[in-house]
Order: structure tokens, then sequence, then C-alpha cells
């Protein structure tokens, strides 16, 4: 487990970025993440209710055969 913290510290003081740039990087992966996030919810939302009215309509029009 230490080695992986010292692999992710190296990895991190090689890349060249500056501290402003790394917040900048992370902030933008965060708010990314976030959007993908909310978009999925959106969409799982929405196919639900699709789902629901389809069912719906399908047990009405066996109950009306």
């Amino acid at each position: 487990m230490k080695y992986f913290f010292i692999l992710i510290a190296a990895l991190l003081l090689t890349t060249g970025c500056t501290k402003k740039e790394f917040k900048t990087n992370w902030h933008n992966v965060k708010d990314g993440t976030s959007k993908r996030w909310n978009d999925g919810k959106k969409d799982f939302k929405k196919s639900t209710e699709e789902y629901e009215e389809n069912k719906k309509k399908d047990t009405n029009t066996t109950k009306a055969n």
C-alpha cells in the first residue's frame, strides 16, 4: 500500500503541472463527472417513466381485448 502512495506522489511530481493547473484540471474532472452523473440520472428517470407508460398501455389494451 505504501508503494502505491509513493507511485502516485512520483507521478504527480513528474507531470510538470503547477499547483494552479492541477486544481483547475481537478475541478474540470469533478464538474464533468458530476454533469455526466446528473445526465445519467435524468435519462434513467425518463426511461423508467416511459416504461411505466408503455406498461400501462399494454395492460389497457389487454383488458380491452
